[in-house]
């Protein structure tokens, strides 16, 4: 296996990865776990916010006039780490909107591009929590929603971590569509967090015994692709095979791309991209 799990990345940085380094390994399978960190950025709503963000990311004096306010207490100047502001549904479904076009051009394009290489793709459904006024009220992450959905229509402003949990959730029914659409198998570990809250060791991220479930389900469904959608073992020269013997090289779940030793084996080359770190273990080298 091959861990493309990357801190903080998001679906535009996962797709790059996959245009530009990861079909270089000649995968069969792909697998994708990302959509918080999509959730979490504001996106540019405007010409103005997109001149701002610009000017942010490569003008000294924006960086500095920002601070400088910042620190005489005035107003938030918009910047490329923008945060939600406390807001109310117009704002919340501005935002789903541009979100939802991002995830899905981003999933689409990998899907595409994984077919063209003759590599079959997963997506798993990422399981996350949600801070703010309804933490402590509803349990699974089905009822949150419905929790945050009465709240807005009910006219209560959203704070910043709600508004992201709700952009989560309509990526990954973004992410239900596009897989019935393409007939991707879906790993599901929004349920599997539902039934073992103990998983979260974060808002986000999983316990040891939350990586392994995880790892499991993730195995199950490699197990269960169709076997004529996977190339068989050839020779080929990509640094994730062994050509000597032309066979399928093994990759230990710990190792990430760009440095690993190829093991020679009959198992399948998987790479796993996600918006963190690594799955483990996912797969036994042995």
């Amino acid at each position: 296996m091959l861990n493309g799990g990357i801190p903080h990345a998001n679906s535009d940085n996962i797709a790059a990865l996959v245009r530009g380094e990861m079909l270089e390994y000649e995968p069969d399978v792909i697998t994708v776990y990302a959509g918080y960190n999509d959730a979490v950025e504001v996106l540019d709503a405007n010409s103005l916010q997109t001149v701002l963000r610009w000017l942010h990311g490569h003008a000294a004096t924006y960086v500095a006039l920002k601070s400088l306010i910042s620190l005489a207490g005035g107003p938030e100047i918009y910047s490329r780490w923008a945060k939600y502001a406390v807001s109310t549904s117009g704002y919340v479904d501005r935002q789903i909107g541009l979100h939802v076009t991002r995830y899905e051009k981003n999933l689409r394009d990998m899907l595409s591009l994984a077919s063209m290489r003759g590599a079959s793709v997963i997506l798993m459904r990422q399981a996350v929590k949600v801070d703010g006024p309804t933490a402590q009220g509803p349990r699974t992450y089905d009822e949150k929603i419905r929790a945050l959905s009465k709240a807005m229509d009910a006219g209560r402003p959203l704070v910043a971590d709600e508004i992201a949990f709700v952009i989560h959730a309509a990526l990954m029914a973004t992410l239900d569509k596009v897989a019935r659409e393409h007939h991707v198998p879906v790993v599901d570990n929004i349920a599997i967090a539902d039934a073992h809250p103990e998983y979260f060791a974060s808002y986000v991220h999983l316990t040891e015994h939350g990586n392994e479930a995880l790892a499991a389900a993730l195995a199950d469904a490699i197990a269960g692709l169709n076997p004529r959608s996977i190339p068989p073992p050839r020779e080929r020269t990509s640094p994730g095979r062994d050509v000597r013997h032309g066979r399928r090289a093994r990759l230990t779940p710990s190792h990430r791309h760009g440095s690993y030793t190829p093991r020679s084996g009959d198992d399948l080359v998987v790479v796993h991209l996600a918006a963190a770190g690594r799955i483990r273990p996912v797969l036994d080298p042995d």
